[in-house]
Parts: C-alpha cells; sequence; structure tokens
C-alpha cells in the first residue's frame, strides 16, 4: 500500500532525499501532518529511479478533489449561466 500524498502527485522526493510539495499544498498542511523536510534514510538506486518517474509523470498534476460545496456552487453557476444565455 502507497503513502497517498505521493500516490496522488502532491509531494514528491528529490534524490538528495529532500521533501518537493506541489504548489496546491499549503506549507500549514504539510506541517500538520508531520512530514520531514528531508528522509530519514538514504534512497537506494531504485527508489531514486522510480522517484525520478514519479517526478516527471505524476508530481504536481493532481488536482483537489472538489469539495460538495465547490461542485454545488459550480453547478448554480453553470446553471445562472445557462438561464442568462437562454435570454439573449
Amino acid at each position: 500500500m502507497g503513502v497517498w500524498p505521493v500516490d496522488r502527485g502532491f509531494i514528491t522526493f528529490d534524490d538528495d532525499e529532500s521533501l518537493r510539495a506541489a504548489r496546491e499544498v499549503p506549507p500549514d498542511a504539510l506541517a500538520m501532518i508531520g512530514y520531514e523536510r528531508t528522509l530519514r534514510r538514504v534512497l537506494t538506486r531504485q527508489e531514486k529511479a522510480f522517484l525520478a518517474f514519479h517526478r516527471d509523470t505524476l508530481f504536481d498534476k493532481a488536482k483537489p478533489k472538489a469539495t460538495r460545496k465547490r461542485r454545488r456552487v459550480q453547478k448554480e453557476i453553470a446553471m445562472e449561466e445557462a438561464t442568462e444565455t437562454a435570454h439573449e
């Protein structure tokens, strides 16, 4: 089983074991979940290869899940725009 922030592309690690967070991740969120700025161990060659692949294909490409409120607001806006277009 993976670590969901890594699996979803919100965080990754560089070859020097330092943490990189996606733009969508607020700094206080990292502090809240207790992530260190560096790994506590040295990465193997295989792990470095995987993380290079991860950085190129998945990291910082995740989109935060829409909350119910956000979906509702987006739906209301779309309905208002459709109504305005219909009255033109």
